[in-house]
């Protein structure tokens, strides 16, 4: 049987689409491998979101080839598939530049498998319908609820309509069907993603009467939002957050920025005094909240006076969870013809607003100490210890939880009291 290995790089997002093409190849016929090693295929599934996700998209692909090369010229030689947003964006580039690469396809979808089988004569079970939605690559107590693909806000500094196209949502029926599949494989968690999560709409559905519809589906299961773009999170939303039980008391909204001409420049709408009364609406409506963002630094034109508006605005705002990121001029994206902010000039400002951001952290990380909060647990570590995560924290990009307790905890939702501070992660007992 031949076998297969996928690599999966770039954001969660990304991330359903390689777990789509799980689902795909099983149904076709082939057998999953451990290692690339122990495979006949080898399939990366490519990021090319930013500057720093290419050079490693590309880094993997020749990890792969080199991989591929040793395994000789004969007929067990393996092959090596692109996909993604890298090979998506630059088909020719990757075609002339990377020889080694066997096949080469852009985003992930129902045709991937069996365009791959064609040009590479393999045969396969042409099955259309594969049983399942998306099959994990890994076993976890969290699954990623893909709600739509593409964006339609066209940032100016974003390359994502480029890659993906238009906001598309898909329909709350094949969304409640991905839903059940995740709980039938023990899912405690469903976070709900798409490049614009408030963007959603189907026929007279919108995001929030899809979470409703989720939240029901899914009594037992936590249901986490990400990506909600500002000038979406309604008090609808808002309200839902104290409505909606097993509806964490977690959003994640990427500001960018809030200096209200570097804001104007990027395509969006807002501002330092906007923003802020978003933040205080939120915890307002909700105290036990988490606010999770994320600040861009070095957009073109961006003066010292504009970045010192975005550092102040990270100290008073005290976000709970994010980080900052520097600008890079992505091709063909109105941002990337007036790239001027000095290299230096960006590490410099990056540096400065990740330290107030990590002030802003460890300020609201220490007013949870002896809250009660559930806890997902996750992996144990000794008799009485256990890694999990709170309901303040997203799988692999905020922190986790050091749970002590006994009994059998793992993959349960327990109550712990917050009784310690470690960097910027929460420690406990039952």
């Amino acid at each position: 049987m031949t076998t297969y290995h996928i690599i999966s790089l770039g954001c969660f997002k990304n991330q359903t689409d390689s777990e789509t093409a799980n689902s795909y190849m099983l149904s076709a016929g082939f057998s999953p491998a451990d290692s690339v090693e122990d495979a006949d295929i080898i399939i990366v599934n490519t990021c090319g979101f930013i500057e720093d996700a290419k050079k490693e998209s590309i880094s993997v692909i020749l990890d792969a080839t080199d991989v591929v090369d040793e395994s000789g010229n004969s007929a067990q030689r393996k092959k090596l598939v692109v996909a993604g947003c890298l090979s998506q964006r630059y088909p020719e580039e990757l075609r002339a530049d990377m020889p080694e690469i066997d096949f080469l396809y852009g985003v992930i979808d129902e045709k991937f498998v069996s365009s791959m089988c064609d040009a590479l004569s393999i045969d396969y079970k042409n099955n259309k319908a594969p049983q399942f939605h998306r099959v994990p690559l890994i076993e976890s107590p969290y699954e990623y609820i893909k709600i739509a693909e593409g964006c339609s806000n066209n940032c100016s500094y974003c390359a994502i309509p480029l890659i993906r196209g238009p906001h598309k949502s898909y329909s709350p029926k094949e969304i409640l069907k991905d839903v059940a599949e995740a709980i039938d494989r023990g899912a405690s968690e469903l976070i709900l993603i798409a490049q614009d999560t408030t963007s959603y709409r189907y026929k007279d559905d919108n995001i929030i009467s899809l979470i409703r519809m989720v939240a029901t589906a899914a009594p037992e299961c936590w249901v986490r939002l990400l990506y909600c773009h500002p000038d979406r999170v309604t008090d609808e939303l808002i309200e839902l957050f104290t409505t909606v039980p097993n509806l964490v008391p977690y959003i994640d909204i990427p500001f960018q920025h809030v200096s209200q001409d570097i804001v104007s420049d990027m395509n969006r709408s807002g501002s330092y005094n906007k923003y802020m009364k978003l933040i205080q609406k939120i915890r307002s409506a909700n105290p036990r909240i988490a606010i999770r963002s994320t600040f861009m630094v070095g957009y073109p034109g961006e003066t010292e006076k504009q970045f010192e508006e975005l550092l102040s605005f990270a100290q008073e705002a005290c976000i709970d969870r994010g980080g900052a990121f520097i600008y890079s001029p992505e091709d063909n994206t109105p941002a990337a013809e007036k790239d001027d902010v000095p290299f230096e000039c960006k590490v410099e400002r990056y540096n400065r607003l990740s330290a107030a951001l990590e002030e802003g952290f460890l300020s609201a990380i220490t007013r949870r100490l002896k809250e009660r909060v559930p806890v997902l647990v996750e992996e144990q570590t000794g008799p009485d210890s256990w890694i999990g995560r709170s309901w303040y924290d997203a799988p692999e990009v905020d922190g986790v939880f050091f749970l002590t307790g006994t009994g059998n905890l793992l993959n349960s939702i327990v109550e712990a009291t917050v009784t310690d501070v470690e960097n910027f992660d929460l420690a406990g007992e039952l």
